[in-house]
């Protein structure tokens, strides 16, 4: 038997056994139980292949995240101030509007 056949074999009894899974959660899930069992018998069949390129990936991720860390940085940064501000005008406005409507 070929590795294609194998690794074909591995993810359609994962993509199965993760289905039925999610069947058990909400009948509406079933594709992502597919999906999540196929990955599953992947890693499974090559998770010698996984283990070795995960620490390479790893690697290669933190070397793109220090490349664009200053933009990152203040993305976060605009982005924490932006949630501030909204958070902050909406209680006010619910408070203006729960003073208002106690008034009437």
């Amino acid at each position: 038997m070929n590795s294609t056949l194998k690794i074909s074999i591995s993810c359609a009894l994962g993509a199965f056994v993760g289905s039925l899974v999610a069947l058990q959660f909400n009948q509406y899930f079933w594709w992502l139980g597919m999906l999540v069992g196929a990955g599953v018998g992947y890693l499974s069949y090559e998770f010698e292949k996984v283990r070795v390129a995960v620490p390479k990936a790893l690697r290669i991720a933190i070397a793109e995240i220090n490349e664009y860390a200053p933009e990152l940085k203040q993305f976060m940064r605009d982005t924490a101030s932006g949630l501030l501000t909204t958070g902050i005008v909406l209680i006010c406005f619910a408070g203006l509007m729960a003073s208002w409507l106690m008034k009437e």
